[in-house]
């Protein structure tokens, strides 16, 4: 049995591996690659850079993607906050009470930090659109003028590495100042928030001196 089984093929083992006394075609020829004989190391390159690109493309429809979740979200959020809010206005005044008017108030805040949200979120979505339809341009650019038509694989896998590398690097760039333009707008949001309720309360209570001036005129 054991003398039966078929010695298993060794890729360019040392054992396997002996000096040849001539031009060493012979040692040459052992070493077998796992890769097929008419493949050639451009053709590699090629596929990988060919796989590369579809990964962006698919990375880049994910993001699309996300964007248009949340937007969906975001729409579906404000038009049920409208609904509610147009059955409180809907109420005559005479028979709304403090908490309907409270409810009133808190409404529309909502829906006026979620439109913001989402004016946020289109513009965000429509940066990123041109910015890579400017990467594009640029690359495509930069390979038809750098690069030669007899240029091998290997050379433009090369240039274009470093052209992703650069492509990367400025996407950072990109991500920490839409990341500190965040902040400043959540912080700008909560001020407005903030300012909008002293304003509410300060109406509040001349609404109720002027009530109470009218009454002591009254009586």
């Amino acid at each position: 049995m054991e003398k039966g089984r078929s010695t298993p093929k060794l890729y360019g083992s040392l054992d396997q591996t002996e000096l040849c006394a001539d031009t060493g075609k012979q040692a040459e020829e052992d070493v077998v690659s796992m890769a097929d004989s008419t493949i050639t190391v451009e053709d590699i390159e090629g596929e990988l850079f060919r796989i590369e690109r579809i990964k962006d493309a698919l990375v880049r429809k994910e993001s699309e993607l996300r964007y248009m979740m949340d937007d969906i979200q975001l729409c579906k959020e404000i038009t049920r906050l409208k609904k509610e809010l147009q059955k409180l206005v809907s109420i005559p005044d005479k028979d709304k009470s403090n908490e309907d008017r409270q409810r009133e108030e808190e409404l529309l805040q909502q829906i006026q930090k979620l439109v913001e949200t989402r004016d946020f979120l289109v513009d965000d979505m429509e940066f990123e659109r041109l910015r890579e339809r400017e990467e594009d341009k640029e690359m495509a650019d930069f390979l038809q003028t750098n690069i030669p038509n007899r240029c091998s694989m290997k050379s433009m896998c090369v240039l274009l590495w470093c052209c992703e590398l650069k492509a990367k690097l400025l996407n950072l760039r990109f991500s920490a100042l839409n990341a500190q333009i965040n902040i400043t707008i959540h912080f700008l949001s909560i001020s407005v928030i903030v300012l909008l309720t002293a304003c509410s309360s300060l109406m509040k209570m001349q609404t109720g001196e002027i009530n109470k001036e009218s009454l002591l005129l009254e009586a």
